[in-house]
């Protein structure tokens, strides 16, 4: 998903034409991702870590959103005088 979102981020800047090697790349990731799709995945239950994932506790995105900040706080700007 990171390829892809990179792909989706940079600008053409080819105007109204379209970048086909990008969209060859976009299609090939496309792919892949597909193909992951299709596989069945056996994982085995692991009791501890079920009940671990069950019982954690859901942040709002009010929490979230200051747990983000305290830990990456945004820049603060700088006025010139």
């Amino acid at each position: 998903m990171t390829r892809l979102t990179a792909l989706n981020e940079n600008a053409d800047n080819m105007g109204d034409l379209i970048n086909f090697e990008k969209r060859r790349m976009t299609a090939k990731v496309i792919r892949e991702i597909q193909q992951y799709q299709q596989l069945h995945y056996c994982f085995q239950v692991v009791p501890n870590i079920r009940e671990f994932l069950q019982n954690l506790r859901v942040l709002s995105e009010a929490n979230l959103f200051h747990e983000s900040e305290l830990r990456e706080p945004k820049a603060k700007k700088v006025y010139s005088t």
